[in-house]
């Protein structure tokens, strides 16, 4: 098709693809990508062949099949290592509370009051800052749900209250 082109005729390519594509009944955009994939396929023109292409589909998805298979091998084996420690699972994903609203709520308040509200020079900064907040949590914050009191003063009072209850006569 492009002999014309060779011979120095001065006809250019595009001229050449339009006048194909119209005589084909085929866009000129997708004879030019065709005209373009054909000659690098005979190497005539740099990139990535058909062949090529194909066999990087196939490789992304035999990597993924792998990653598949490597996350339910992860699972499995923190499975069998609860079980071995005597531990239950919970019946949510590992490493998530999705399957309990109230830890979901303050795993929520603890990223948001803290993670997210700076940035972290070492996992050491942030274990220091969570055992903080954890405490400030407990025994400073007050919550509206408990009345505004804190976690700590409201166990104190229910221990004070069934010590009372339980108390020998």
């Amino acid at each position: 098709m492009f002999d014309r082109l060779r011979d120095g005729s001065g006809v250019s390519r595009w001229a050449v693809i339009s006048d194909t594509g119209l005589k084909l009944g085929v866009s000129r955009e997708s004879l030019r990508r065709w005209v373009n994939q054909a000659e690098i396929d005979q190497g005539e023109r740099s990139g990535v062949t058909r062949e090529e292409s194909a066999e990087i589909r196939r490789l992304r998805k035999e990597n993924a099949e792998l990653r598949r298979t490597n996350e339910i091998l992860k699972l499995a084996s923190a499975f069998f290592a609860l079980t071995d420690a005597g531990i239950r699972s919970s019946t949510g994903t590992i490493g998530d509370s999705y399957d309990n609203a109230l830890a979901e709520t303050v795993n929520g308040l603890y990223k948001t009051e803290l993670i997210y509200s700076q940035t972290w020079r070492s996992c050491t900064e942030v274990e220091w800052a969570t055992l903080n907040w954890v405490y400030w949590w407990n025994h400073q914050r007050l919550h509206e749900s408990l009345d505004y009191s804190t976690p700590e003063e409201v166990i104190t009072q229910y221990n004070q209250t069934h010590a009372k209850q339980l108390a020998p006569v």
